[in-house]
Formats: C-alpha cells, structure tokens, sequence
C-alpha cells in the first residue's frame, strides 16, 4: 500500500470514529433532557403552578356566585314589583268599593228623603174637594151623638161628655182624619171603609161650616 492509499484509510478510520462518537452522545443527551425537564421543577415552581390553579379555581367560584346573586337581587325586584302592583291594585279596589258604598249610602239619603217627603205630602195632603153634599149623611150618622149644630147636646153627647165641634178651630183635614180614622178609646168609630173618600170630604166640609 502505497502512502496515499494509508493517508486515506487513515483519515476514513477518523472520520467513522467521529461520527460513532456523535451518534453516541446525542443519543445520551435525549433521555438526559427529559429527565432533567421532570426534575427541573423546583418546590417554587409547583408552589406557583398550585396557587395559579387556585387562583383560577377561585375566580371561576367566585364569577358563579356573582351570577347567582344577581339573579336572586333579579327575583328579589321582580318580586317586590309585583307585591307593590298587586297592592296598588288592592287599593285601587278598595278606593272603588268604598265611592260605590258612598254612592249606596247617598242613594239610600235619597231614598229615604223621598220617603220623608212623600210622608210629609201624605200628612199634609188636604182632603179632596167634596163632590158629594154632606149634610144628609151627617144628619143620619153623626146628629144622634153630636146634634144637629154640633154642638154635642143631646142624650148620648152629654153621656160621654162629647165635646162640641160647633165652630171648631180644628182643620179640614184633622176633622177628615178623625171621620176616617175615629177616636181612639171613645165611641166615635171609623167610617173608612163605610163612606167613600168623596163622603167623608162632605162631611168634613159640613161640618167647618158647623
């Protein structure tokens, strides 16, 4: 072998050496790298990497409790919206009800002024104007006891010590009333029923003239 044939044997042999070397340590350097990377964390770090997880932890409860207040303070006005509606509502009716009992009471002040009124009308009504002469009928019901003159002198006015209606001041209608109606605990009876309206309004009439 010549020189330049061992020059180059020489220099083949180096560089296999080289490269097996490389391969060698590179394939040392891969798994030194991963564990290195597991154990690289120090107490520090994983105290850090914990405190942030709280952190996030923390954050994401207390966003949700948020979220729950907010929609409980929602309810919570919606709710109170509601009472204080219903409540004016209440009120508005128990405004209503109480106009409609001041116009019942108003209506019952009127009914019972009409009533007043027609009681009044009724007291003082005058008796209807005598269509029918009253003297006979007088003359045939009432002379035995009050005389002819109404003065009351006869047998049975001087029994009972009736009085004389002769001139009385008594009115038309009170003397209308007293034929109708007669004489509570005397013998003067009613002659309602007996005589018609129109009669007793003659008699009433004769007798003023009395």
């Amino acid at each position: 072998m010549n020189r330049s044939s061992c020059l180059n044997v020489a220099r083949l042999a180096g560089l296999a050496l080289l490269l097996g070397l490389t391969a060698c340590d590179g394939g040392d350097e891969a798994p030194k790298a991963k564990i290195q990377t597991a154990e690289a964390k120090t107490p520090e770090q994983k105290a850090a990497e914990a405190k942030k997880a709280a952190d996030e932890k923390k954050a994401a409860d207390d966003k949700k409790a948020a979220d729950d207040k907010a929609a409980a303070d929602a309810k919570a006005a919606a709710d109170a919206k509601a009472a204080a509606d219903e409540k004016a509502a209440g009120e508005t009716g128990g405004e209503t009800e109480a106009d409609s009992g001041d116009t019942k009471a108003e209506d019952t002040k009127a009914d019972d002024k009409k009533a007043d009124d027609k009681k009044a009308t009724k007291k003082t009504k005058k008796p209807a104007a005598p269509t029918v002469d009253g003297k006979p009928i007088y003359m045939k019901k009432c002379k035995t006891c009050h005389g002819a003159d109404g003065a009351g002198d006869t047998g049975i006015g001087k029994k009972l010590n009736i009085p004389s209606i002769k001139k009385t001041k008594l009115s038309k209608s009170k003397i209308n009333k007293i034929i109708s109606n007669g004489v509570s605990g005397t013998k003067m009876k009613a002659f309602k029923g007996k005589l018609t309206d129109e009669e007793i309004a003659g008699v009433t009439a004769f007798v003023k003239k009395l």
